[in-house]
């Protein structure tokens, strides 16, 4: 099992004789880590303090004392790790003792003349058929960078929610827990799922270092955990190394596909500049998001992604009469068919595609076909089988309306937008 301290142990850490950190997340950002791995580790030795005479989390820790902790305790973190594995598996409390373990199996398997592999204790313990991607933390020390790490969840969400066979969380109703400090169990119960991605992201300049965790909801059990650092123009190739890396551990095999084997290079202005839009875009700016991604494709007139974005800008500003519907409905035409052109398995251009035949055109056979395709694509999408779902109903097919929707409350159970 690669885990986080494995990773983490290949990167020498600063050591300095003073400085303090006053912080959980400032623990977490010198250990590249997520705040809630951090406050596990303080069970395992991670030295940290407490002012006196003040509440619980008034906590702080000197740098020289983590690097020594580290060093001298990281591998004993990894023993711990895996023995709660085995714990998870309603075995006996050989747990406490790891070696006792290895040494049996061993012995045994020596007798047999079987040939002794690795053990991966997480995923004989849970089976993940489900799962949510929480929002990223955002360790690079500076607030602006906060539609980054939003943009860099939403991307990993998309990524996950191809894999057909598994059920991935929406983006609308994840959001609710960015900053929470409820427990992952809790979490997990109420978004229903078994497995749990969490992580940060912390950018410096055009370089991006991002951990990701995999967690078994239900026990919070770690699965996986690893860290990544690419270029910003390399995005789209980091984002679909981490979502293949969650569905192998989840034991999902995934057939090649041309937007699994393409990861474009971006050039980091027409990326920022996407994200930039999609948090102005999240929350109600729409002029100003608009903006942002017509400077994306002006920049690269070949960025898709920028395009559908630019349809749903469109329909925004349609629907809250910002603009006359008739030109509202035709630049979202437009900017669909310019995406679907540049990429075909752009799942929401087709989605947007649809909203447009359904609404406009009246066309009601390309409308479906349209969105069929979306879900083909994404079918963990809940925006698209809502609006799939008040298709279906105009067309009089109720039985196939009510499940789309029943998906659609899967996939966001606590979000607003399907609610309706």
């Amino acid at each position: 099992m690669v885990n986080e301290g494995q990773d983490l142990a290949n990167r020498p850490l600063e050591s300095s004789a003073e400085g303090r950190l006053d912080s959980w997340k400032e623990i977490a950002a010198y250990l590249k880590c997520s705040e809630r791995s951090v406050r596990r580790w303080e069970e395992e030795g991670l030295p940290v303090h407490r002012h006196p005479h003040k509440k619980k989390s008034g906590i702080y820790a000197y740098k020289a004392e983590i690097d020594a902790w580290w060093r001298s305790g990281h591998e004993r973190l990894r023993e711990i790790e895996e023995s709660q594995g085995e714990a998870a598996t309603g075995g006996a409390r050989w747990w406490r003792h790891p070696w006792a373990i290895a040494l049996t199996l061993l012995v045994v398997l020596a007798g047999i003349g079987w040939k002794l592999r690795p053990l991966r204790p997480g995923l004989r313990a849970v089976h993940i058929k489900s799962i949510a991607v929480l929002p990223l933390a955002n360790l690079s020390g500076n607030s602006e960078q906060e539609y980054f790490a939003d943009g860099m969840t939403d991307a990993l969400i998309t990524d996950l929610a191809q894999i057909g066979s598994l059920k991935v969380i929406s983006r609308t109703s994840v959001m609710r827990y960015k900053r929470t400090e409820k427990p992952l169990p809790e979490i997990a119960r109420e978004l229903n799922v078994d497995g749990i991605v969490e992580g940060a992201v912390q950018r410096s300049g055009n370089r991006v270092h991002i951990t990701a965790q995999l967690i078994h909801g239900p026990s919070d059990k770690h699965i996986w955990a690893h860290s990544y650092e690419r270029d910003l123009g390399d995005m789209f190739a980091l984002q679909q190394d981490v979502a293949e890396a969650i569905a192998r551990e989840v034991g999902i095999n995934l057939a090649p596909t041309p937007r699994r084997r393409e990861a474009p290079h971006v050039a980091p202005a027409v990326y920022e500049a996407y994200l930039r839009g999609l948090y102005l875009l999240d929350a109600s700016k729409t002029d100003a998001a608009l903006a942002e991604f017509r400077k994306a494709v002006a920049a690269d007139p070949a960025y898709a992604p920028a395009y559908t974005k630019i349809a749903s800008a469109y329909f925004d500003r349609g629907f809250y009469s910002a603009m006359p519907p008739k030109e509202a409905f035709l630049s979202i035409k437009d900017a669909a068919l310019r995406a679907i052109e540049l990429d075909d398995g752009d799942a929401e251009a087709h989605a947007w595609l649809a909203i447009e035949k359904m609404h406009y055109d009246w066309d009601w056979p390309g409308a479906e076909r349209e969105f069929k395709r979306s879900l083909q694509l994404n079918p963990s999408d809940p925006d698209v089988r809502h609006m799939y779902a008040h298709y279906l109903l105009t067309m009089g097919r109720w039985q196939d309306s009510m499940n789309n929707m029943e998906q659609a409350f899967e996939n966001d159970p606590v979000g607003l937008d399907v609610a309706t």
